[in-house]
């Protein structure tokens, strides 16, 4: 696989140099970034929920990475485009399909304008997708992990990072681009610029070969969206699609139409009922750009509460599902970066609240805490070199136990600084720096457990061109 991987980047950039050389409309595109810490120090000493020491299995390491995934991502592009067609090819040296991973695309302007574009393959749409991405080019996840691993944490293998792409601090945390929503990033678009700043959308995500996907799952799980823009502000609405209230019917329809029948298997059935893990959404998002050197972004999430009402009895075929319902809640995700020439400034915050499980009626519910990831970093320019500080906190509210009893457990707050230097190369920079990440502190008083701290020398290399 690795070879595979080698020869293709070769291939690639041998063609993506020849075309560059002897064909117009042809562009040729990349990013990477790696990241190491030649020492990572995590403290042993602990305490354990009684405030009693205990010893910890902190140590000394070095790690490598990319800041936002196990391994470094180096990314490569060729594009082609005149007025009525155009292609993109790219790859990564992960060799994943992914938000970012391989792509391969066709696109046309039957037209020959915006009026009406059709895009085709494994592609992205960053059109409507939020402004505001990392506030530090990843030096702040060593200051403070970000709101998806503490997630991951808390809910161990039930938590699906792809499932959750608006909580992680990047543009889709403010307003997610067409892309990857459930059934991955292959498929389909139709988009249209009726007018100056108005954008419509619509993405079906689909396999486009053998037996292809289901039309009820393509057309269940679509994205439309709608974006207006003028030179001050920029207005975006999406629905992203899903499961809601399941009463039944579908269930209902597959035995009138005898997909279902006496002799099927639990399995079977289970494809007609609501998918907790796969609920709909509407996303709402609002950019003010009118000032030179501000840029504010603000995005909210809304997620639809997956319920089961199923009680069917139809052609001597019963159904009944216990009341249940699941929701992700609400998220929020805000951005700003001011730029002042010499000095600037950039921050976010990205909060969740409001997820709930629901059994049999309310005295059955647990109701997951308020979560919020603050960050602010602010940087002064000098002739050489840029410099900066990175401040990050992270706060838990109190939820409900699965009795819908109040649980303070979770409540707490965990602390992260850091200060770096930037050196600009051109086409890419160097960054470094030291961090340390303070133990969690609980706010519960009766619960006096305590992690140790982690002491970090990032060291972040990214190029684009």
């Amino acid at each position: 696989m690795k070879k595979l991987v080698i020869f293709s980047l070769i291939a690639i950039m041998v063609a993506g140099t020849v075309f560059a050389q002897v064909a117009d409309g042809i562009s040729v595109s990349a990013w990477g970034r790696g990241a190491f810490s030649p020492l990572i120090i995590q403290g042993k000493e602990k305490s354990n929920p009684d405030g009693d020491k205990v010893e910890g299995t902190g140590g000394t390491y070095v790690g490598t990475g990319n800041t936002f995934s196990a391994d470094p991502t180096y990314q490569f592009y060729v594009e082609g485009a005149n007025d009525f067609i155009g292609f993109g090819i790219g790859i990564t040296s992960n060799w994943g399909i992914g938000a970012d991973g391989p792509l391969a695309h066709a696109w046309t302007k039957p037209f020959g304008c915006d009026i009406l574009k059709l895009t085709v393959g494994i592609f992205n749409d960053d059109t409507l997708r939020g402004k505001i991405g990392e506030v530090n080019d990843g030096f702040q996840y060593f200051v403070l992990p970000g709101l998806l691993d503490t997630l991951e944490g808390m809910y161990g293998g039930g938590f699906d990072p792809d499932d959750y792409p608006f909580l992680g601090c990047e543009e889709d945390g403010i307003f997610e681009r067409f892309g990857r929503h459930y059934l991955g990033n292959m498929g389909f678009m139709l988009s249209s610029s009726p007018m100056e700043g108005l954008f419509l959308g619509l993405r079906v995500n689909t396999q486009l070969f053998n037996e292809g996907t289901k039309a009820s799952s393509a057309y269940r799980y679509m994205q439309l969206g709608v974006g207006y823009e003028t030179d001050a502000f920029h207005f975006r609405a999406q629905y992203l699609g899903g499961f809601g209230t399941d009463k039944g019917k579908s269930i209902e329809r597959a035995i009138d139409n005898k997909k279902l029948t006496s002799t099927s298997t639990p399995a079977e059935f289970a494809e007609y009922v609501a998918d907790f893990n796969k609920p709909a959404s509407i996303a709402l998002a609002f950019a003010f750009t009118g000032m030179e050197g501000l840029l504010v972004d603000l995005g909210t999430r809304i997620w639809f509460p997956v319920k089961h009402e199923i009680d069917v009895n139809k052609d001597g075929i019963t159904v009944i599902l216990p009341e249940r319902s699941v929701s992700r809640g609400v998220q929020v995700g805000l951005g700003a970066t001011y730029d002042g020439g010499d000095f600037g400034v950039n921050f976010r915050v990205d909060t969740v609240m409001g997820a709930y499980m629901q059994g049999r009626g309310k005295d059955h519910e647990n109701v997951d805490p308020v979560v919020m990831v603050w960050r602010l970093v602010p940087f002064y320019k000098l002739d050489e070199v840029t410099v900066g500080l990175d401040l990050g906190l992270m706060t838990m509210g109190k939820g409900k136990d699965q009795n819908g009893d109040k649980d303070d457990d979770a409540i707490g707050s965990q602390l992260g600084f850091g200060g770096w230097v930037s050196k600009d190369l051109g086409n890419g920079h160097i960054k470094t720096g030291l961090s340390y990440t303070l133990p969690w502190v609980h706010g519960n008083k009766d619960n006096k457990q305590r992690d140790s701290g982690v002491f970090q020398i990032p060291v972040i290399l990214e190029y684009s061109f």
